[in-house]
């Protein structure tokens, strides 16, 4: 199984508001899992359920900050129980961040000089491919500003054993740790 989300942020409402498109891309059903920064909404109480192919959007305040997880392997057979992301064996995290190894995208907006920044992050190790792109954005900083970011390659097929989480039944590697 591989899993990609992708995450579009589209201007609402000339700038007081900012919609987050999510979708489940490829593989089978993800949950996504969604933190505020500090002060910040934890938006759809934290998460929710995709299937495949499957989208949902959502409406955040132009000054908002967090980020975004796919949830794989999840059983709700098992309390609800994901192998990657899980934030505490429940569908809506509520504040709770993902237990590593989770590929995040983090977004901040309006942020420093007023200015929306976006990344994503393996610093808390891989579990899914993903990808961030701004709509009817107007950034002049650069080649990269207003671009899409993205994780498009599945790396758990490169990941060191000692790195590896593995699925279940231990047939294939589903996630890999950061060495940090």
């Amino acid at each position: 199984m591989k899993f990609i989300i992708a995450l579009v942020a589209t201007l609402v409402a000339c700038s007081e508001a900012v919609r987050f498109n999510i979708q489940n891309l490829d593989g089978g059903p993800i949950w996504i899992g969604i933190q505020g920064n500090p002060g910040k909404e934890n938006l759809a109480n934290g998460g929710f359920k995709l299937a495949q192919g499957e989208s949902r959007s959502l409406d955040a305040a132009s000054d908002w900050a967090g980020r975004f997880w796919s949830r794989t392997w999840c059983y709700e057979d098992q309390d609800n129980h994901c192998y990657t992301g899980d934030c505490g064996n429940k569908v809506e995290c509520n504040g709770a961040g993902g237990t590593p190894p989770v590929t995040l995208i983090e977004i901040t907006l309006n942020g420093y000089g007023n200015i929306d920044y976006y990344d994503i992050s393996l610093v808390d190790g891989y579990n899914s491919m993903a990808s961030i792109e701004p709509v009817n954005g107007n950034g002049d900083g650069g080649e990269y500003s207003c671009k899409q970011a993205k994780c498009a390659t599945n790396i758990n097929g490169q990941c060191p054993s000692e790195l590896q989480i593995l699925s279940p039944d231990g047939s294939q590697v589903i996630a890999c740790n950061s060495a940090c």
